[in-house]
């Protein structure tokens, strides 16, 4: 990011993200990325957003998928996107943090709040799209729970970072919503059928990464999910890579491949993608993270 202009809008800037990326056990329908990819090594392979799932256990915050415990705690991930932002001042990262419930916890918020709290510094957590140079060397919150306001007054004075106002769960032709003046454009159409709506799912995709590099007046933050589960017919691992062999007529080809080879499309007729992409094993087999640090350099 050393190499990214500080004056340009987050929303411009084209990150590799994961999702569900503390779910690293759990195959084949829990687990969403390879057990080799701790936090730390997401970071060092270019991932700049961060979806980690959290449940309250005893007075610890823990991460899970679903009912599955991930291995890990708060505690744990914070210390891994401290110890990256100190090592490299001219990066930021966005940690997006959601209550992996029910059991819903009325402790939630204020627990994150306090671990994050000796570190406030470090963390950007006004409700508006900063620009670059604003939060270099910073983690910058994105905050998919409530702040309850009767028990937790002393909490999270200085705002939750970039909160959404609406979520609806997996809308197939995606939801907007406002943050501090930006528009905010999600596509998060997750709960496919069975495999055989790969492709539409994929068409979703890339119409919303086509649209964010149309150039505007006003330049929107999008945010897409290339990932995608349902039990027992469209599995996290079936999704994104897919099974059997394609090219050959004997199998389904995953979100992962069909991304990749539209990513070198874009890349060589000199087409951008202004978005956060959140992948399903990212590092498996296509260097996807790779392809999308690779469009902050095209000039158009």
């Amino acid at each position: 990011m050393s190499l990214i202009p500080d004056e340009t809008p987050l929303g411009a800037v084209c990150m590799p993200g994961t999702h569900e990326s503390c779910a690293l056990y759990g195959y084949p329908i829990s687990q969403c990325q390879q057990p080799v990819t701790s936090i730390s090594r997401q970071l060092e392979d270019g991932i700049r957003f961060l979806d980690v799932r959290l449940r309250v256990v005893g007075d610890t915050l823990l991460t899970y998928h679903g009912p599955r415990p991930q291995r890990s705690s708060f505690d744990q991930i914070l210390n891994s996107v401290h110890t990256f932002l100190d090592a490299h001042p001219t990066e930021t990262l966005i940690l997006c943090i959601k209550e992996e419930a029910p059991p819903f916890n009325a402790r939630f918020s204020s627990l994150v709040y306090d671990n994050l709290r000796p570190y406030l510094h470090l963390w950007f957590l006004e409700q508006r799209i900063p620009s670059l140079g604003e939060v270099r060397g910073k983690a910058i919150l994105f905050s998919r729970f409530e702040r309850k306001e009767d028990s937790e007054s002393k909490a999270w004075p200085d705002g939750m970072g970039i909160h959404p106002t609406t979520w609806p769960d997996s809308r197939k032709e995606g939801f907007e919503w406002d943050c501090g003046g930006t528009p905010v454009k999600i596509e998060d159409w997750y709960r496919l059928s069975s495999f055989l709506e790969i492709p539409e799912k994929f068409q979703t995709l890339k119409d919303r990464l086509e649209a964010s590099g149309d150039h505007q007046t006003t330049t929107p933050f999008t945010l897409a999910y290339a990932s995608a589960s349902s039990f027992p017919l469209a599995l996290p691992t079936t999704i994104a890579k897919g099974f059997g062999f394609p090219k050959w007529g004997l199998g389904v080809e995953g979100v992962n491949s069909r991304l990749y080879r539209w990513l070198l499309q874009q890349l060589a007729a000199g087409k951008k993608v202004r978005a956060c992409v959140m992948l399903d094993f990212y590092r498996d087999g296509w260097d996807l993270a790779g392809l999308l640090i690779a469009m902050n350099f095209i000039d158009t």
